[in-house]
C-alpha cells in the first residue's frame, strides 16, 4: 500500500469515525431530551390540575332548559340552519352593510325567529355549557355564527326611533353566555359581538344626538348597561385549548384518518414518545397560565403570541406535536384571537364617549379629563375637540413588539354628528 493511500484511508477512518461520535452525540442528546420530558409528564399533569387544565370532570348542574340561554342559543342555531342557507352569501353582505335597500326588511322577517331566540337569550339571566369535544382540538362549535348573525341582524334595527337601553342590554348579555362556555371559539364570537353593538351605539347616538334625545341620564344608563358586560379573561379559553391539545394528542389512535395526517412523520412507537409530546403540551400551557396571572390582557396576548412564535421558529424535537396543533383554528383563531382584544378597547372607548356626553349639555367640552384606560395603549385616552365634536383615542402601548399586527391598529372614537 502507497504512501498517499495509506493516507486518504486514515483520514476517512477519522472523518467516519467523526461523523459516528457526532450521531452517538446527537442521538444521546435527542434520547435524553426525550426522557427527560418523557419523566417530567407526571409533574406537568399535576401543574395541569392545579391550572385547571386537567380539573376532572365538572360537577353536574341542573338548570330547567327554559331557564338556560345555552339551550335558547342551540335552538336559535336550529333555526339558522333552516334559514341562513337561503339567502346568498352575496345578498346577507348587502344587508349588513347596509347597501341592501328594501331588501333589508324582508331579510330580517326571514331571520326573525332566529333574532327573537337570540334576544330571548339575551334577557335569560344564565347559562350552562355543555359542549361535546368528542373531535378533541379538531372542534369547531357551530352555534357562534348562527348567534353572531342573529345579533348583526338585531343591531340593523338598533338605529331606529326611539332608542332604547334593551336594544343594548340583550347582546352584551349574549356576550356574556358565550364566554361562559371557555370554548375556543368564543373568544372571537364574543368580540364580534360586542364590536356588532358597540357600532351601532355609535351610531344611534351621533343620531340621536342630532334630535336632542341624548340626555345625561341616558348616558349614565348606557354606561351601566355597558358596565355589566363581563371581562373577557382569555385564560379560561388557554385552559380549554390546553386540554383539548393534551388529549387529541394522547387520544390519537381515536383520530379520523384526515385528522391523524396532521400528526404525521411524528413518532409515536414507544410510549416515552408519547409521554415526551405529552408533556411538553402541558409545559406550554402551564408556564403561559403561570406567567400570565395578574398581567393586563394586552400583556397575556403578547405573552401567548411570543411564546407561539417561538414554537414556530424553533421547535424542539419533542415539541413537534404542539407546534402541528398549534395550526388548528380552535389554537391559532380561538385561543391566539386578537379580535376579543379590539372589542374591548372599543368597549372602553365608547363607554369613555358616553361620559363626555353626560356632560356635554351646551355644547361638547374644549378639554376633557379622560379616566378610562385603552386596553390596546396601557394608558388613558386622550380627548380632543374637533370641528363638529370630539374624538377619543390612544397610541398603541410601546410594549407592542413592531412585528405585531397590533401596531397597526389605532382605535379612534370619533364622535362627529352632522347637525341638521
Amino acid at each position: 500500500m502507497n504512501a498517499r493511500l495509506k493516507k486518504v484511508l486514515i483520514v476517512g477512518a477519522i472523518l467516519f469515525g467523526a461523523v459516528l461520535l457526532l450521531c452517538a452525540i446527537g442521538g444521546t442528546w435527542i434520547y435524553q431530551g426525550l426522557m427527560k420530558s418523557a419523566n417530567d409528564l407526571a409533574s406537568q399533569e399535576q401543574l395541569a390540575i392545579k391550572n385547571g387544565i386537567l380539573a376532572g370532570d365538572k360537577p353536574e348542574r341542573s338548570l330547567p332548559p327554559t331557564e338556560n340561554a345555552a339551550v335558547i342559543l342551540k335552538h336559535a342555531f336550529d333555526e339558522w340552519q333552516l334559514r341562513r342557507p337561503e339567502i346568498s352569501d352575496e345578498r346577507w353582505e348587502s344587508v349588513l352593510n347596509g347597501t341592501a335597500g328594501e331588501d333589508t326588511d324582508q331579510i330580517v322577517r326571514f331571520f326573525k325567529p332566529v333574532t327573537d331566540l337570540v334576544t330571548e337569550a339575551g334577557t335569560t339571566p344564565k347559562a350552562q355549557w355543555s359542549i361535546d369535544y368528542s373531535a378533541g382540538a379538531f372542534s369547531s362549535y357551530p352555534v357562534w355564527p348562527a348567534v353572531v348573525d342573529g345579533v348583526n341582524v338585531n343591531m340593523l334595527q338598533l338605529a331606529k326611533s326611539p332608542f332604547t337601553l334593551s336594544d343594548i342590554e340583550s347582546p352584551i348579555q349574549v356576550a356574556n353566555h358565550i364566554l361562559a362556555s371557555d370554548d375556543p371559539g368564543s373568544l372571537r364570537a364574543a368580540g364580534e359581538v360586542r364590536r356588532a353593538v358597540l357600532t351601532q351605539v355609535g351610531k344611534s347616538l351621533e343620531e340621536s344626538w342630532n334630535k336632542n334625545s341624548v340626555s345625561s341620564e341616558l348616558c349614565r344608563d348606557l354606561i351601566r348597561t355597558l358596565e355589566s358586560a363581563k371581562p373577557i379573561d382569555p385564560l379560561s379559553v388557554w385552559r380549554t385549548t390546553a386540554y383539548l391539545q393534551y388529549d387529541t394528542w394522547e387520544n390519537y389512535d381515536k383520530l379520523t384518518d384526515d385528522q391523524k395526517k396532521l400528526l404525521k412523520d411524528i413518532p409515536r412507537d414507544h410510549p416515552s414518545m408519547i409521554d415526551a409530546g405529552s408533556s411538553e403540551i402541558l409545559k406550554f400551557w402551564n408556564s403561559a397560565l403561570a406567567e400570565a396571572q395578574g398581567k393586563s390582557q394586552l400583556e397575556q396576548l403578547l405573552l401567548l403570541a411570543n411564546k407561539v412564535n417561538v414554537l414556530r421558529t424553533n421547535p424542539e424535537q419533542t415539541q413537534m406535536p404542539l407546534q402541528r396543533l398549534w395550526d388548528l383554528a380552535s389554537a391559532k383563531t380561538g385561543a391566539g384571537s386578537v379580535d376579543w382584544l379590539l372589542s374591548e378597547e372599543l368597549l372602553q372607548l365608547t363607554i369613555q364617549t358616553l361620559e363626555v356626553l353626560s356632560v356635554s349639555h351646551d355644547g361638547f367640552p374644549e378639554k376633557f379629563d379622560c379616566k378610562r384606560t385603552s386596553v390596546i395603549g396601557m394608558k388613558e385616552f386622550t380627548y380632543q375637540r374637533i370641528a363638529n365634536g370630539f374624538k377619543i383615542f390612544a397610541e398603541p402601548s410601546n410594549l407592542i413588539p413592531a412585528n405585531s399586527t397590533l401596531t397597526d391598529v389605532k382605535m379612534v372614537y370619533e364622535f362627529n354628528p352632522t347637525k341638521k
